[in-house]
């Protein structure tokens, strides 16, 4: 596997595209279709979501993280702040639009936490604080806190504390897992607290991704044969595990509350963290090897969704929210729904459309 520390690894374009891709099916709910297979409808032990936040954290370690080791910190946490801004402003219109748009409605979809039938001057409180947020664009929040406080790790790392950053995104983690409630400090579907591991984890490994390089182009060949083969092996058995169990329910029926707290999505059980990390290690290690071909092939409508992935999510949001309540009665309808949708977020990408105004 190889990464690159200076420019943009077209692999992690690729997989954070894909991962998108998946949230839009899941988004839409048109099940069962054609796209069933390669997202799992969302329930399996890890989501497209984690992998997003994953390859988002990593680009941060990796591209922000030279210009800081470049003696450039402060135009590094310039770009982190301004796009953490951008994202919160978005964030609070967003919500604003889509409550707006839902009180419109006879049926409003049931998103995040539900739609606040606040008073308005309480509702734009609690939306400009983060402590209201409604629609499907519910992760903005999470990513605006996470880049505005990427600054920080990057220059513990630079310093050489790297145990320091690693240390207080398990700690805080940790401590999200024991808490009675899920801790959020903006108001989303998911605990903040608990899914910064997975941000500042890949950070940390974005910013040693050459260190990581040597070490294992440094293994002996069969080393690294026999890794992949049980890389493989693990994935493709939790693969199986994981559907057994979100659609059988035949794995562990005595005890599916144990199963539950693991692989709780809320606050990134610790086996929903490990499932995800041996996935996204799998898959990166994959296209890395058919880099080339995956480019020339499936790349050409994915690296542009992972390039411009803010603006993605942005527009699938609102392409989405008024389909949210319609459901497909037929494989083919269900099928057809996705393509289109997808497509026109391709298409939207592609021709550049309100590229000046959305947050690429």
């Amino acid at each position: 596997m190889t990464t690159r520390t200076v420019g943009r690894d077209a692999t992690l374009d690729v997989l954070r595209g894909y991962f998108l891709a998946v949230m839009i099916v899941d988004h839409l709910r048109s099940f069962p279709s054609l796209f069933e297979p390669f997202t799992g409808r969302g329930r399996m032990w890890a989501s497209a979501a984690e992998g997003f936040f994953a390859v988002s954290g990593c680009l941060v370690g990796i591209l922000r993280g030279a210009e800081v080791r470049d003696g450039r910190a402060r135009e590094a946490a310039s770009k982190l702040l301004h796009r953490a801004a951008r994202l919160y402003v978005w964030s609070v219109g967003l919500t604003l639009a889509f409550t707006v748009w839902g009180r419109l409605l006879s049926d409003p979809p049931v998103l995040t936490l539900g739609i606040s039938r606040d008073p308005l001057p309480l509702l734009l409180a609690k939306a400009v604080c983060l402590r209201y947020t409604y629609g499907l664009a519910d992760m903005l929040p999470l990513y605006a806190v996470f880049l505005a406080s990427a600054p920080l790790a990057l220059v513990l790392l630079v310093t050489g504390r790297t145990w320091l950053v690693v240390a207080a995104s398990l700690g805080v983690w940790i401590g999200g897992l024991l808490m009675p409630a899920p801790i959020c400090v903006t108001r989303s579907a998911f605990s903040d607290v608990s899914w910064q591991i997975c941000f500042f984890l890949p950070l940390v490994a974005g910013y040693h991704a050459d260190a990581i390089h040597r070490t294992w182009t440094g293994l002996s060949a069969r080393t690294r044969a026999a890794s992949m083969v049980l890389l493989a092996l693990v994935s493709l058995g939790l693969g199986y595990l994981s559907w057994l169990d979100r659609f059988r329910r035949a794995l562990w029926p005595g005890h599916a509350h144990v199963l539950r707290v693991l692989f709780d999505k809320v606050r990134v059980g610790p086996g929903r963290l490990f499932v995800a990390a041996v996935w996204l290690v799998f898959l990166y290690a994959v296209v890395k090897r058919f880099e080339p071909t995956v480019l020339r092939s499936v790349g050409r409508f994915f690296e542009p969704l992972g390039r411009n992935s803010l603006y993605v999510y942005i527009v699938q949001s609102a392409l989405v929210f008024p389909l949210f309540n319609l459901y497909a009665r037929s494989f083919w309808i269900a099928t057809a729904e996705d393509v289109l949708v997808l497509g026109a977020v391709w298409v939207m990408v592609e021709k550049r459309v309100l590229f000046a105004w959305i947050p690429r």
